[in-house]
């Protein structure tokens, strides 16, 4: 299932360039779509920029019996040593759904049982945009609180790649 998932993302990544009417390289981006690989799976990733320094963030995490969605909201700060890298900070919600049985263990609890999930997310990280490549890469690490189906606490930690448009 997990090589099934990698190999779908891979793919939907590799076909951004043909939704978008217009592939320039910039060092700021609008929008982000990609992959994003960490503890304990890879998520559908896509990030939308407010302006040049609010972003929301959204995943959607599949796994063997579940499905979860993550929405953050971030602050970018720009480092001006090294242009193209910034720096981020910020929080949100995420929910998870898992059915039951010896396939289904959740990663956002820990268990193996039936369940919806509710929590809080934080996020800090580093991300980089290429001036001559329509591309962004990030690194991250997100604590998060299961409030409904919990309590729990999880660390997550991710490296994105994402075509920028």
């Amino acid at each position: 299932m997990k090589k099934k998932l990698v190999v779908i993302l891979f793919l939907l990544v590799a076909a951004c360039p043909f939704f978008s009417s217009q592939a320039k390289a910039q060092y700021h981006y609008e929008w982000g779509v990609g992959v994003k690989f960490g503890s304990p799976w890879a998520s559908i990733n896509a990030k939308y920029f407010l302006n040049h320094h609010k972003a929301l963030e959204g995943l959607l995490h599949l796994w063997g019996s579940g499905v979860g969605i993550t929405g953050l909201y971030e602050r970018h700060f720009m480092i001006d040593a090294a242009p193209g890298l910034r720096w981020y900070l910020g929080g949100g919600v995420h929910t998870a759904i898992q059915g039951g049985g010896r396939q289904s263990y959740n990663p956002y609890s820990g268990s193996s049982y039936s369940q919806v999930y509710l929590g809080v997310d934080g996020v800090i990280g580093l991300e980089y945009s290429f001036e001559k490549y329509p591309l962004a890469l990030a690194l991250d690490a997100s604590p998060l609180l299961n409030i409904v189906g919990g309590p729990s606490f999880w660390w997550n930690t991710g490296f994105a790649i994402r075509y920028t448009f």
